[in-house]
């Protein structure tokens, strides 16, 4: 063989290993830019979930008003369906102003939230266009009306302070079916009585209800997880085990009730400037997303936002019922100054395998009412809401199951606490 033609072989094999060589670099790269984003891998992973704003505002309370008739779900289960089904169906005609509805006593349906839901968020909740003009005030109650004659259905946002409404219109013949085949049929309804303190009504089971007492095992986790993850510098984090407190000059993190829950807070004072509602909710969201920190096998509810302070709080929900416990072991709590974290406290722990159940059956809505009237200690307008919900016990011997005890419950002058029919006279404590 000649040497020229040896030399032009060896040249055409060499290219033709670069190119191979270019084309494997160029089909991983994006593997490789993965492992280098943030986005895709951190150790500051609790074993959470990571929740969207439609994850996590839902309404507490669904109810069918067919003129003095007032209906709710026996289960929130039902609840929960309908409202996820409701958030799909498209928006139409949406339009904002102030208020000029005057209720009347038509078949109409109540949607309910625990907290201010600000209108800028809509478009993360409900299927509708994506630049429609979206007022500045929240909503607490939507109500849909149904129009016979053109079988659609209307959907108003009232305001909190009542002074604004937005409308739009559900238009699909199947849909309205649907919604008004409720109060035909009564599917998983029952009869609601209407307790009425001076303000809006609180809707409550005029009937007993059967709810099941639950044991759950329990799982605590490693507080060093949420050291890597609210601490930016590892090296500046010092742990005074002692005290179960970790400290990096600037912020600290306490370990308290026995593993149970955690307390983070930057100990350099800033200005507390007042911060948008959306953009609270967004940050807190986005910020315990970093670290999956939304604890698997609970579900979480937007529960209170305070502006002034810049908190915001989330509530555990299972199976649908309120969590309550009196050392806040069921509320994920954040308070942001200047666009940073200043307060996080939350439980430290999640749930694994059920332990076992056997069925409650409560007092009914009737007699909870009746034993509130008939007790002097209470005063009428300042009970702002009565609902069945599991109080969370977790007990300080026990760090491997609690149990999830229903009960009434009742939110007496902003703070909630256990309803005991048997012993009215002594209030308890809060929780």
């Amino acid at each position: 063989m000649k040497l020229e033609t040896f030399k032009s072989i060896l040249l055409f094999v060499l290219v033709g290993i670069s190119l191979l060589l270019t084309f494997s670099l160029w089909n991983d790269s994006p593997r490789y830019a993965k492992l280098n984003n943030s986005k895709y891998i951190s150790e500051a992973d609790v074993g959470g979930d990571v929740m969207k704003k439609k994850d996590l505002i839902d309404p507490n309370q669904i109810i069918f008003h067919d003129g003095d008739r007032v209906q709710g779900f026996g289960n929130p289960k039902y609840e929960k369906e309908l409202y996820i089904d409701l958030s799909l169906w498209e928006l139409e005609d949406f339009r904002t102003g102030e208020a000029e509805w005057n209720r009347k006593k038509q078949r109409e349906i109540e949607i309910i939230y625990p907290a201010p839901v600000p209108m800028r968020l809509l478009t993360s909740l409900f299927t509708m266009e994506s630049d429609v003009f979206l007022p500045a005030w929240s909503y607490k109650r939507i109500f849909l009306t149904f129009d016979q004659a053109s079988t659609t259905m209307q959907v108003k946002f009232i305001s909190s302070d009542g002074a604004y409404e937005a409308t739009a219109t559900l238009n699909d013949a199947a849909q309205y079916k649907k919604l008004s085949g409720y109060f035909t049929n009564g599917n998983h309804l029952v009869d609601y009585l209407a307790f009425k303190n001076g303000t809006k009504p609180i809707y409550i089971p005029a009937e007993a209800q059967t709810v099941n007492r639950r044991s759950i095992g329990a799982q605590t986790i490693d507080e060093k997880k949420f050291v890597k993850a609210l601490f930016k510098k590892q090296s500046m984090v010092s742990e005074n085990k002692g005290e179960s407190y970790y400290l990096d000059g600037q912020r600290g993190m306490r370990v308290m009730q026995n593993k149970r829950s955690i307390e983070y807070v930057n100990l350099i004072e800033s200005d507390k400037v007042a911060m948008d509602s959306a953009d609270l909710i967004d940050k807190s969201i986005e910020n315990i997303n970093e670290h999956k920190g939304w604890t698997a096998d609970f579900d979480y509810n937007l529960f209170k936002i305070d502006t002034n302070n810049n908190s915001v709080s989330y509530k555990m929900y299972y199976k649908g019922y309120e969590i309550f416990n009196s050392n806040g072991l069921a509320t994920i709590e954040q308070q942001w100054r200047k666009g940073e974290l200043y307060k996080y406290r939350r439980p430290l722990f999640y749930l694994n395998s059920s332990l076992g159940s056997d069925p409650v059956t409560l007092p009914s809505g009737k007699e909870i009412v009746k034993a509130l009237k008939e007790n002097s200690d209470y005063e009428q307008s300042e009970i702002q809401d009565i609902r069945i919900g599991y109080f969370l016990d977790y007990p300080e011997t026990d760090t491997h199951s609690i149990i999830l005890e229903p009960l009434w419950f009742m939110n007496y002058k902003g703070n909630w606490q256990p309803i005991e029919i048997s012993n009215l006279q002594n209030k308890g404590s809060d929780i």
